[in-house]
């Protein structure tokens, strides 16, 4: 017996895991090898579950529906999947969910304001409005002389963040490190890139983490430092209190990738005390400030640093007696073979093939398991309008729900949402942004095009599942689009609801939009939240509601009228593009 609210490493012998596996075994023709190995054709490939998982609590289950991804064990042979990411522990009362856009903005200025030891702000790029910001950082290592600050963007947008930053770094130069990392596809896309405009630029890859630090507090999302992120622009936000060993992890991977990062040198000034600002004339920042670097060679930098930081951390285990949530970070950069955010997808997929593995209705109260069983008509399936979308035969089905402001899901993302239907009757939510909600639309020259796009490739996802609509299975595949009045969307996410529970016991936080760009070409970083604590898990599913209720369903026949329907040059150019989108 395990006691109460304790982790622990629990071999499959146990009789609530050995009957989870007879139950798996049965309806599917999966064979147990031996007590501890279960083998499984879930989808496509073998599926192969590693000898221990973490039980985390009496009669938990949500850690039990994912084994292969919090697995502790060392790979034993080559029968056994490997872990290439690290397993971190926490209480759910430790995370705090960021609403909106706004209290994001104040979130940020207080912990600026409040570190003591170190601040690490990684985003894409800094606004020029964000002055607030710069002073606040200006201020605090003004006032506390041990306070370290890095700042780590996106080569893109360095002028304008140089110009902004470029006091800090002359007053507090040893205290203050500013890097502008160059993604290794646009390193060597360099004539392309003297074409396009910067807005442009961004679909030949660029750093797209969004991770701020604040001692031993981080804050992930996907919300970049400027204005529109800070005031109408819906992103999420989830605040990790009091974990050192997640704070480290994440201040080791800013720092690696600081390290094959540009960095600002001084101007021509030979006193070197002036620096590049955005008034000066517009001249390559690398050639000013001698800063370019051999393409061939920063591929291969930024290629080993990750692969050693990857190694450092991959079988870091930090669980503390108490903890009820597990935290598994992820990391992707497809032009080195970094898939980790990707191998991370395919696993909670490859959970849904399997329905029911484990009792579903352990620890739901009575009032909960009444809205499983689809006894009241409520919005209990992460979404919906009110209407009852739960019956009978739904309660041992899982319910996906997908954010991406862009969406272009790639051919085997889409596969396994369709295997995961067909084998287990999985059933899908995806949620992107309207046109009128996407910034692009607000561009001009070619990125104003881009909404049309992506309707386009909208289009093309639900034209396939016609022969599902001819079955009658049209409610397992549902598009929403984000249309609130004023405002843009770049929510982005994965939320699993297991059988017969209408809170999710798994999401996704980070910067992944889950398409073809984000696997391929940038770099991205994102946090698996797998967790039993009730409280958090109903405030995830607020904060997906809350965006939800701004959405509405569209189909083919919406994305195909006048007003939607892209033009052939339109298609032509998403078809031939559609690894940059």
């Amino acid at each position: 017996m395990v006691p109460s609210r304790q982790p622990y490493i629990v071999k499959y012998g146990g009789a609530r895991v050995r009957k989870a596996v007879s139950q798996t075994a049965k309806p599917y023709g999966l064979t147990a090898v031996e007590r501890g190995d279960l083998e499984t054709r879930a989808y496509s490939h073998a599926l192969v579950v590693c000898k221990y998982c973490i039980i985390v609590a009496i009669g938990s289950t949500t850690m039990e529906r994912f084994p292969t991804i919090v697995n502790t064990s060392q790979p034993e042979s080559a029968n056994v999947l490997p872990r290439h990411w690290p397993v971190f522990g926490t209480q759910g009362d430790n995370i705090e969910i960021i609403q909106l856009p706004t209290e994001f903005h104040q979130v940020l200025l207080d912990m600026i304001r409040g570190a003591r030891r170190f601040v690490t702000l990684v985003s894409l790029d800094l606004g020029s409005e964000q002055t607030d910001i710069v002073e606040a950082l200006h201020a605090s290592l003004r006032e506390k002389p041990e306070l370290n600050v890095h700042v780590l963007l996106d080569s893109l947008y360095k002028p304008q963040a140089l110009g902004m930053l470029a006091k800090l770094k002359q007053e507090f130069d040893g205290r203050c490190r500013l890097s502008f990392f160059e993604s290794p596809t646009a390193a060597r896309k360099v004539i392309i890139k003297r074409i396009l405009t910067t807005r442009v630029d961004e679909v030949l890859g660029v750093q797209h983490m969004k991770c701020y630090l604040f001692d031993n507090d981080v804050i992930i999302g996907g919300a970049n430092l400027n204005t529109a992120y800070l005031t109408n622009r819906q992103d999420r936000y989830i605040r990790f209190k009091n974990n050192t060993a997640l704070t480290q992890f994440y201040y080791d991977l800013t720092n690696t990738l600081g390290d094959v990062s540009h960095h600002p040198v001084a101007a021509d000034d030979p006193n070197g005390s002036s620096y590049l600002s955005p008034d000066q004339k517009k001249e390559s920042i690398f050639k000013k400030a001698k800063l370019k670097l051999d393409t061939k060679k920063t591929f291969k930098k930024v290629s080993k640093a990750l692969q050693d930081f990857v190694h450092r951390w991959q079988h870091k285990v930090s669980i503390n007696e108490g903890d009820d949530t597990v935290l598994v970070p992820t990391m992707q950069l497809g032009f080195i073979n970094l898939r980790q955010d990707e191998a991370l997808f395919e696993e909670l997929l490859g959970t849904t093939c399997v329905p029911n593995t484990i009792s579903s209705n352990v620890g739901i109260t009575g009032e909960e398991a009444n809205v499983a069983n689809g006894n009241r008509i409520v919005d209990d399936e992460g979404g919906g309008d009110g209407k009852q979308d739960n019956t009978k035969d739904d309660v041992n089905k899982w319910r996906v729900v997908l954010s991406s402001p862009y969406f272009n899901f790639p051919p085997h993302y889409r596969y396994l949402l369709l295997r995961s239907n067909e084998l287990a009757g999985t059933k899908f939510k995806i949620m992107t942004a309207a046109p009128k909600c996407t910034e692009l639309g607000k561009e001009e020259g070619l990125a104003k095009h881009v909404p049309s796009a992506y309707t386009y490739l909208e289009y093309r996802f639900l034209h396939p599942y016609n022969i599902i609509k001819k079955n009658k299975k049209q409610k397992d595949f549902v598009l929403e689009e984000y249309g609130r009045e004023g405002w843009t969307f770049h929510g982005k996410g994965i939320w699993l609801y297991a059988p017969g529970d209408p809170l999710p016991c798994a999401t996704t936080v980070g910067s992944s939009n889950f398409n073809k760009r984000s696997l391929k070409r940038d770099f991205e970083a994102s946090l698996c939240i797998l967790t039993n604590n009730r409280s958090l898990q109903q405030r995830i599913h607020d904060n997906l509601e809350f965006m939800r209720q701004s959405a509405t369903p569209v189909d083919e026949e919406i994305l195909q009228s006048k007003e939607r329907k892209a033009n052939f040059i339109i298609r032509s150019a998403a078809f031939l593009a559609k690894d940059m989108l």
